[in-house]
Parts: structure tokens; C-alpha cells; sequence
């Protein structure tokens, strides 16, 4: 999954349609240009303050630092990547109508930051839903986790959510989605799309909308055997 890069796309695919209108429209895509601008500037801000409260809180309150809030926070952290590396150049793009102005070297790093920093995000979210249903469905297994034990389970967990996140993007690094258009920076292998999209976005989602039913569920059957639904 990529936020930068789907930006993009837009304007590639739509440039040959407005190129004939660009006398007539002008005036209008300034004026888009603009507003879309402003509400990037103000998203940018609004995930960096929020995302930042959130790590702030788990860090000076001790009764916040739990294996779930650890969690949180990589995930907190992952988003103000994606808020501070990637979204800047969404702006970029919005103020130059998806020219890419940069090296070809460039375009691979923000391409592999783009997505490398949208996978560990919803890499983060499946790892919580993970870890609570592994507290709900297994509480015996979880508990006995915990204390120094529980460390080091979250430390895997984020250091494997981490690791995936850069597998997933690491091909773009090295030139695998390289483009004959130096003024064009997006994600155009249909191959690493395809595999991106299953590894990064389809098998976390299954993964989480398994789990939370579950674990949601779990309580209540295992109080009443007898109840046949949530």
C-alpha cells in the first residue's frame, strides 16, 4: 500500500486529459491545487500532534505501559513517519501537478518510505489485534508473559512488524520499479503491486477481521456455554 505514489498515478493518468483543456481550466486546478494543499498541510499537523500525544502519554504514565499501548505507540510512530517522510511530498506533488523534479534515486527512497511506512502501519493494527486475542482466547498462556517475559514478546513483535514492513518495500530500493519518464515517480511493476497489496494490505485485514470477532465473541460464550451468538 502507498500514499505518495497513488498521488501519482492520479495525475499521470489524468494528464493527457486535461493537457488540452489547460488554457480554460487553469484558473480552476490553481484554485484545487490550493485547497488540496492546505488540507494536506492541515493533516500532516493534526497526525503529528495527535500521534506525538499519544507516544507523550505512554511515556510519562507508567500505568500506560502495557504490551498493547507498546503496540500503540509503534504504531503511533509509524504514522508519524508517513506524516513527516511521505506526506510532504504529496504536498510537493499537489503543487506541481505530479511532476517529480528530483532524481531518479530520490523517487526509490520516497517510493520505499511510502510504502514501507503504510505497511507497518496496518502491520502495527494486525499485531494488536493479535496480541488481544491472545489475552482473551489464551489468558493462562498471556499472563504468564508477563513481567520481563512480556518485553520481550512485544520487542518481537515490533521488531518483526519493522522487518516485514522494509522486506516488503526493499525491491523498490534497489531499482525494481525503475521508470523511462525521470519526471514520473510512481509504483508502476504490476508485479510488486500485486505483491504488495497481498502481503502489506490483504492478509493483515483477513488476519484482523478474524481476530477481533473472535476475541469479542470469546467472553461471553465462555461464560454461557450455552449462548449460541455474540
Amino acid at each position: 500500500m502507498a500514499l505518495f505514489t497513488r498521488v501519482n498515478s492520479y495525475f499521470n493518468t489524468t494528464s493527457s486529459v486535461t493537457h488540452g483543456q489547460e488554457n480554460s481550466t487553469e484558473p480552476g486546478l490553481t484554485h484545487s491545487h490550493a485547497y488540496y494543499t492546505l488540507c494536506y498541510c492541515t493533516l500532516i499537523l493534526a497526525i503529528v500532534f495527535g500521534n506525538v500525544l499519544v507516544c507523550l502519554a505512554v511515556l510519562r504514565e507508567r500505568t500506560l505501559q502495557t504490551t498493547t499501548n507498546y503496540l500503540v505507540v509503534s504504531l503511533a510512530v509509524a504514522d508519524l513517519l508517513v506524516a513527516t517522510l511521505v506526506m510532504p511530498w504529496v504536498v510537493y506533488l499537489e503543487v506541481t501537478g505530479g511532476v517529480w523534479n528530483f532524481s531518479r534515486v530520490y523517487c526509490d527512497i520516497f517510493v520505499t518510505m511510502d510504502v514501507m511506512m503504510c505497511t507497518a502501519s496496518i502491520l502495527n493494527l494486525c499485531a494488536i489485534s493479535i496480541d488481544r486475542y491472545t489475552a482473551v482466547v489464551m489468558p493462562v498462556q498471556y499472563q504468564y508473559g508477563t513481567g520481563k517475559n512480556s518485553c520481550r514478546r512485544v520487542s518481537i513483535m515490533i521488531v518483526m512488524v519493522w522487518m516485514l514492513a522494509f522486506a516488503v518495500s526493499c525491491p523498490l530500493l534497489f531499482g525494481f520499479n525503475t521508470t523511462g519518464d525521470p519526471s514520473v515517480c510512481s509504483i508502476s511493476n504490476p508485479d510488486f503491486v500485486i505483491y504488495s497489496s497481498v502481503v502489506s494490505f490483504y492478509l493483515p485485514f483477513v488476519v484482523t477481521l478474524l481476530l477481533y470477532p473472535i476475541a469479542s465473541c470469546f467472553p461471553s460464550l465462555h461464560r454461557k456455554p450455552g449462548f449460541d451468538s455474540c
